[in-house]
């Protein structure tokens, strides 16, 4: 059966972890990266798998995201899920029931880590089979699918509202020493401005 992962990742976004889930049908890749506190997993189901394979593979997903909701997790790859409608949100009819089971699994592992799916158009054919899934609302600004002479299936560009590699630390405000925004109101004596406001009239 054929299928795999890979994942390419940028020289500037240094990968602390990495962890691989296969067990012949099922399979996945996870990083994580602290210095932009983020998580990415690439995955592939093949068409027709097993329940129970699907089921372990998001198991252990779960199990190395689990402790970290304050990261941003991205988990995308050909999840071959062709009766699901993303702009409804619905499962349709004329698929095996453990397909159809495996797509409710996806579903409640979506709920349960505040996933929301971001491609809504085919990807091969008719068939929307390759998802990208994320936990942070505002990162995905804007999503390409377009014909490659590579593979079978559509380019899949992902426009993300900020870019990971580069560290934005915050700057404290540069206030101008005479402005009223630069006071330090911890270093007031509130003893004497409640003494005078009593004496005002």
């Amino acid at each position: 059966m054929a299928g795999g992962v890979l994942l390419y990742s940028h020289e500037s976004l240094p990968i602390t972890s990495t962890v691989t889930f296969d067990d012949k049908i099922c399979q996945a890749l996870l990083c994580k990266c602290e210095t932009a506190k983020m998580i990415i997993c690439v995955l592939y189901r093949p068409p027709d798998a097993p329940m129970a394979s699907f089921k372990a593979c998001l198991e252990y997903i779960a199990d190395y995201i689990s402790g970290h909701e304050s990261y941003e997790t991205c988990l995308l790859g050909d999840f071959n899920f062709p009766m699901i409608d993303w702009n409804s949100g619905v499962i349709l009819s004329g698929t095996s029931s453990a397909t159809n089971q495996s797509a409710v699994l996806l579903f409640d592992f979506m709920a349960d880590n505040f996933l929301s799916q971001y491609i809504l158009e085919p990807t091969r054919l008719n068939n929307c089979l390759d998802l990208f899934l994320s936990n942070a609302p505002n990162l995905v600004t804007h999503v390409s699918v377009t014909d490659t002479p590579l593979s079978d299936h559509k380019l899949l560009e992902i426009f993300l509202s900020h870019n990971p590699c580069r560290s934005d630390p915050s700057v404290p405000p540069d206030f101008s020493v005479s402005s009223f925004r630069s006071l330090d109101f911890y270093k007031a004596d509130y003893d004497k401005i409640n003494h005078l406001l009593d004496s005002v009239n």
